[in-house]
């Protein structure tokens, strides 16, 4: 038993805090809910900083503290309740001497008796005129003491605990403490890993202030992937860092084979686990996911529940992934350790293939070819490539192909079509069109010969048949589809028009696709008309078959088509109602971020350029690392137009810089090199606008000289501000202009029709004819009252304001002529302040819930919980509120939500 007179033990002292401690704001505003609680548990694996956090916040506040540190010693009652008592001393030593020496006396009573004497001291301690407002008792490493006498004793004491005294636990596991029902009587706030571990900007500082390290973005990327936060595992990698002396090299070799990793995981992690728990570990390292079906299927057992559940209450490093406690991971780094230091039994390969088959009956086919493949079964893996096929191309998949690809050597691409047809869509998603040619060419060749594919020689010939069939369907619309995004034009429209509809509506998506492909054929000819009534029929067609990929692509040229005949109002209802129906799982797919910058492109041609920001942001966050080269071009095209309106200089530069390196990716889509202004002009104009006009004189006279050729109604973008340019220095190119609006007419194309009306009121104007000019421009506004089509009238802001002051004088064209100034208005005024509005009124009422509730410490889950609305919803309403903030995570958001008076 310790002597009562010694109160200064080192275990009951605060341990003291590392050198450059990083700053958690926002964690330590969550703590500050541990007053309002008799329980505060802090549960997370070792290396989460669950002691630093607590120690970091009681040096924040002047709060009286006990504080106890654990070990081994406290796990007989009557060491326990004494170590408490003389920690306790610190606060009033002789009331809490006198409790030790008592205790001291009743070492051979009862262990219950023991902590009901602790009990009633602190009791009547409470009812003292010495009754302090607010104590906090700290039981650090809480794990460590697992007597069942301590926890049915302590349990006592929670439920009968005095108000002043707040019990703060930090725990690997939890406790035996009726947690369940504490939560249900909300009597304990609980903290996880998700709350302690670091997010980026975390990592970044702690790497700087802990040991001056400065990574890039992409190799703090890296890291921050591969620890996922894990405070402990960060400290190993940036000790591996200064080892080693090459940032780089040693982040991307940083694994759980690392001699730290190993060490720290042995000595912390799996030293605990029983011989039954290592194994099923063992297994469970083999999969990426882990299900609790899965683990039963595999290892023929029936408890995988209970035992994945104990594993993530006791945190050893298995994370559960839904909130039904059905999936579950390991971390990475602890998986990575797993397979290369704890063999699996000699059934590896079984195991892998028969996990193969039980992912795919769930169709998850990326996983179950991955699995296959690994166990050393070919056939099974191709055999399930071709399974998968229909189901790849129905829920969009099949721009993930990489994952697949990367499987399989050389000598598989060359002699398999399926697996040559994926290389092809990998080729084509990376930007390499002669590749895609190339492999597109392979897969036909291969399906047209008889010989053995690769891999296929045990598969049922009829089964095989079926699947070559489809393949070629799907290689037919797949090789048209590219020769148009690439600029073969020709070879495009000779297949399609051997395409007819009528002989494919047995077949609902392939007749929505034949119905697509002529809508995209006829968008490349110009033939807006015509582009709109075939993509319709394909829309309508796609909902039929229930084919998300096809509306989702076929709004891609149909939403433009709608937007350039002016039916603005009904292009946006069409993405609106695909948002709403989409599946959680289509949410937060990168082909979604199509829908984002659809919606980015309306908002741009209305002239509203705030919120066309916001979506173009979303579409890049939501493509991630899966949008295609020539997308990315679509999207800095787009952001380029915007930053210039907005008068953001910095941001108009970098897309022009990243368009001028994808030069050859443009000229190599020559069925693109109309749709955009070169990037060559993109950067005289931007110097225009800098007030430097030489750049783009110079363009003006390089294209004059040229001849343009191809269809001019929709591509001419650069013909109209060659023409803007000409006439604005006084150069008459009327017969120009007409003949453009008269192609605009003649194909509806409302867009440009005002922008010729716009230029001939220009022309007039400078020319003295004013009631030309005032006819001209009259024409234009009916043509805006058709589409609301702003983004003409921004255009050429600094010239027909005197006409729209005009027009707001008469009766007829008050309401449009307002509208508009109001419009150019609150343009010039973001521009004039530096686009330093405060972003209080963007943000909607449901985001601004959802902000208040983040400040409050609720994650995604409870967040999802108490709102009644999808993980995939809150991911959403938090991307919009970073977008509208300027902010890279919640720490920042919610720092920059407190100084504009958001919160």
């Amino acid at each position: 038993m310790n002597d009562p007179t010694v109160i200064d033990l080192p275990k009951l002292q605060k341990p003291q805090l590392p050198r450059g401690i990083t700053s958690r704001e926002i964690l330590n505003e969550q703590l500050n809910e541990i007053l309002n609680f008799p329980l505060t548990l802090i549960s997370a694996p070792a290396g989460f900083g669950k002691t630093t956090a607590i120690n970091f916040w009681l040096d924040t506040h002047r709060i009286p503290y006990a504080w106890v540190s654990l070990d081994e010693t406290d796990n007989q009652p009557a060491t326990f309740w004494h170590s408490i008592c003389l920690s306790l001393c610190r606060l009033d030593k002789p009331f809490f001497l006198r409790l030790a020496t008592r205790l001291c006396v009743n070492t051979e009573d009862n262990p219950v008796h023991i902590a009901q004497i602790f009990h009633a001291a602190l009791m009547e301690y409470s009812r003292t005129w010495k009754s302090p407002p607010q104590w906090i008792l700290v039981l650090d490493d809480f794990h460590l003491v697992n007597h069942p006498d301590i926890h049915r004793a302590f349990n006592h004491l929670l439920d009968h605990i005095p108000s002043f005294l707040k019990v703060v636990m930090t725990t690997r596991h939890q406790p035996s403490l009726k947690i369940p029902r504490r939560r249900a009587r909300d009597q304990i706030l609980e903290f996880g890993s998700t709350q302690l571990q670091f997010d980026k900007e975390a990592c970044r500082q702690f790497l700087k202030n802990r040991h001056e390290l400065q990574l890039g973005t992409q190799q703090l990327d890296i890291l921050f992937e591969k620890t996922g936060g894990w405070i402990a595992a960060l400290q190993l990698a940036a000790i591996a860092l200064k080892d080693q002396g090459k940032a780089g090299h040693t982040i991307n070799d940083f694994n759980g084979n690392h001699a730290l990793i190993t060490d720290y995981l042995l000595d912390e992690i799996f030293d605990d686990c029983s011989p039954e728990w290592r194994q099923f570990l063992a297994v469970a390292a083999l999969f990426p996911r882990i299900h609790v079906n899965l683990m039963n299927h595999v290892l023929e057992i029936h408890d995988s529940q209970a035992m994945l559940e104990e594993m993530s209450i006791k945190n050893l490093l298995v994370l559960s992934l839904d909130s039904e406690g059905r999936w579950f991971r390991l971390h990475e780094l602890f998986r990575d350790w797993l397979r290369a230091n704890v063999p699996v039994t000699p059934q590896k390969n079984s195991i892998l293939t028969s996990a193969a088959r039980w992912f795919a009956c769930r169709k998850d086919w990326t996983a179950a070819i991955a699995l296959a493949y690994e166990g050393d079964d070919k056939t099974l893996a191709v055999q399930l490539l071709i399974e998968s096929l229909p189901d790849l191309v129905a829920n969009g998949l099949l721009i993930y192909p990489g994952r697949i690809i990367a499987l399989f050597d050389t000598h598989w691409k060359n002699n398999n079509p399926w697996i040559c047809f994926l290389d092809a869509l990998h080729a084509f998603n990376q930007g390499s069109h002669a590749l895609t040619e190339t492999r597109f060419a392979r897969t036909q060749w291969l399906l047209n010969t008889t010989c053995d594919y690769a891999g296929c020689a045990d598969i049922n010939p009829v089964q095989l048949n079926e699947a070559k069939n489809y393949l070629q369907k799907v290689l037919t619309f797949a090789r048209m589809y590219v020769w148009m995004l690439t600029g073969n034009l020709s070879a495009a429209q000779h297949s399609s028009t051997a395409l007819e509809p009528e002989d494919w509506q047995s077949h609902p998506q392939f007749h929505a696709w034949i119905l697509q492909l002529k809508g995209v054929d006829a968008f490349f000819q110009d033939h807006i008309s015509d582009a709109s009534i075939h993509l319709s029929q394909a829309l309508e067609a796609s909902k039929a078959a229930d084919d998300l990929l096809g509306v989702l692509t076929t709004l891609n040229w149909l939403v433009p088509c709608l937007s350039y005949q002016g039916q603005i109002a009904f292009a946006a209802q069409l993405l609106t109602e695909t948002q709403e129906k989409l599946p959680a799982f289509w949410l937060d797919h990168p082909l979604t971020s199509n829908l984002h910058y659809l919606r980015a492109f309306i908002q741009h041609e209305q002239g509203n350029f705030d919120l066309a920001e916001i979506y173009l942001n979303q579409a890049f966050e939501t493509a991630s690392a899966h949008i295609s080269p020539l997308n990315l071009v679509y999207f800095h095209f787009l952001r380029w137009s915007i930053a210039c309106f907005k008068e953001q200089r910095i941001i108009r530069n970098e897309s022009v810089t990243y368009l001028l390196h994808q030069q050859r990716l443009l000229e190599e889509a020559n069925g693109w090199s109309h749709a955009f202004p070169e990037p060559v002009f993109l950067d005289a104009a931007g110097s225009a606008q800098d007030g430097h006009f030489l750049p783009i004189l110079q363009w003006g006279k390089h294209f004059s000289a040229r001849d343009p050729s191809g269809p001019r109604c929709r591509y001419s973008e650069e013909e109209v501000q060659w023409l803007r340019l000409e006439t604005t220095r006084g150069i008459n190119k009327d017969a120009e202009i007409s003949e453009l609006l008269r192609i605009a007419e003649s194909h509806q194309f409302v867009r440009r029709q005002i922008q010729c009306w716009l230029l001939l009121t220009i022309s007039a104007d400078l020319r003295g004819q004013t009631d030309k000019a005032a006819a001209c421009f009259k024409e234009a506004l009916e043509c805006f009252n058709q589409s609301g089509l702003l983004r003409c009238f921004s255009e050429f802001a600094g010239v027909i304001r005197p006409y729209l002051e005009r027009a707001r004088q008469h009766l007829q064209t008050r309401h449009t002529a307002t509208q508009i100034l109001r419009h150019l208005d609150s343009l010039q005024q973001v521009q004039a302040t530096d686009n330093t509005h405060s972003p209080k009124d963007t943000l909607s009422e449901r985001e601004r819930e959802v902000l208040t509730l983040l400040s409050a410490g609720h994650n995604n889950q409870s967040l999802a919980a108490t709102l009644s609305i999808s993980l995939a919803t809150v991911k959403t309403h938090l991307r919009n509120i970073y977008t509208k903030l300027d902010a890279k995570n919640r720490t920042q958001a919610l720092s920059i939500a407190r100084d504009i008076g958001l919160l």
